[in-house]
């Protein structure tokens, strides 16, 4: 009796370095990265239907400099953008994935998305806690 019935190989490729090889950890991380992916869209996608107009969601993807570049509009709208969390997270994105920086470079908007997430959070806790009382 074997202890696989799918023979792994886990040798190197020609000096690559990349191990052909999947671990239960990777599986694992494989199967909850696709459900919070699932979950992401979903949950988009109902706060889409709650919106009273799609221009509401475009504006906010044009304010965070996703679909447009930041330093393309008038500069008191360049101002108004710092309040989208979209553009830092889009920034931290772009940065990463086009330029390699790491978090020695990217901790400010890094903190800044952390503070928006603590500030809406603590907002969303006391709003809730009102309707549970």
């Amino acid at each position: 009796m074997s202890s696989s019935a799918v023979p792994t190989d886990a040798t190197p490729q020609s000096g690559t370095g990349f191990v052909k090889a999947m671990t239960l950890t990777d599986a694992t991380m494989l199967v909850a990265g696709s459900m919070i992916g699932s979950g992401i869209f979903i949950v988009s996608a109902s706060m889409a239907r709650g919106l009273p107009s799609p221009f509401w969601m475009i504006l906010a993807w044009v304010l965070s400099g996703v679909m447009t570049p930041i330093r393309a509009m008038p500069t008191w709208l360049q101002y108004v953008t710092y309040a989208n969390p979209l553009r830092y997270f889009a920034e931290v994105l772009r940065a990463n994935l086009l330029t390699g920086a790491g978090f020695d470079l990217l901790w400010g908007r890094i903190a800044t998305l952390a503070a928006f997430g603590v500030g809406l959070l603590t907002i969303a806790a006391m709003r809730f806690q009102k309707r549970a009382a």
